[in-house]
Order: C-alpha cells, then sequence, then structure tokens
C-alpha cells in the first residue's frame, strides 16, 4: 500500500512539473509576442505649442496594428502607421515590416490648459498585445 501511495505521488509530482514548465514555456513565446519600439518625439520636458508632432517607431512579430496616444489618461487619438524607417530596418533585419515601422500623429495643443501634461504612447499588434512605447511629461505653452 505505501509502495502504490508513493507511485502516486510521484506521478502526481510529475504532471505538475510537466505543466508548470509548459505554461512557462506558453507566458515566454507570448511574451516575446508583444509590440516593442520608442518615442522619438516629443523629448521628456519639451514644450508644446500649436500644431506638434508626435513620431517614433513600433515593431512586433505579428505586425502593429495601431498606436495610441493618450493625454492625460485620456485616449487623444491614433498615429498614422507605416512610415519609412530605414534606421529601424538596420537594427531590426528579421522583421519584414522593420522599414515602414515609423509611426506619428499631428497634435494640436491649442486651447489646451497651459502647464504640464502626460503623454502615453501604446502600440498594440495584430494579435492584440499592447505595450506603453513611452510615458512623456510635456509642457503646453502659449
Amino acid at each position: 500500500m505505501k509502495s502504490l501511495l508513493l507511485i502516486f505521488f510521484i506521478l502526481v509530482a510529475i504532471v505538475a512539473l510537466a505543466f508548470w514548465k509548459g505554461s512557462a514555456a506558453r507566458a515566454r513565446a507570448s511574451f516575446s509576442m508583444l509590440p516593442f519600439g520608442a518615442v522619438d518625439r516629443p523629448r521628456p520636458g519639451e514644450a508644446l505649442h500649436g500644431r506638434s508632432t508626435l513620431r517614433g517607431w513600433a515593431l512586433s512579430e505579428s505586425e502593429i496594428e495601431s498606436v495610441a496616444v493618450y493625454l492625460d489618461r485620456t485616449l487623444a487619438g491614433f498615429a498614422t502607421l507605416g512610415l519609412s524607417r530605414p534606421d529601424v530596418q538596420k537594427a531590426f533585419p528579421a522583421f519584414p515590416s522593420a522599414a515602414e515601422a515609423g509611426w506619428q500623429l499631428d497634435f494640436d495643443v491649442t486651447g489646451m490648459k497651459a502647464g504640464p501634461h502626460e503623454l502615453e504612447i501604446q502600440a498594440r499588434s495584430r494579435q492584440g498585445a499592447t505595450r506603453d512605447l513611452g510615458d512623456v511629461a510635456v509642457t503646453v505653452v502659449y
């Protein structure tokens, strides 16, 4: 009876270990599918006035579906995608869409309250994975 109980516990341990290793592998695979990129402009602390241009780049194994810009935690707009970025293509040649990884949003701050504001830029892949590309503190001036 004791040997059967020991065999049972060993089998349970093997199944639990296999499940844990499989979960870890799935977590690593999903992590690698997150978009990544950068915000080139505006730079942290930059003063914005009138019409400003926000730009950067984003990549994902499953391509980028959208780049959203939030101002003070409220959706402000979606960037235009597919802009030429030969520098990104050179840095990430394994990504077929790297040459057109650029994004841009023309942004009008006229009428906004002068002072500090927060921009959050978030990329979303075609598979639905999202990642914040940058959190940029800016100042609106007139």
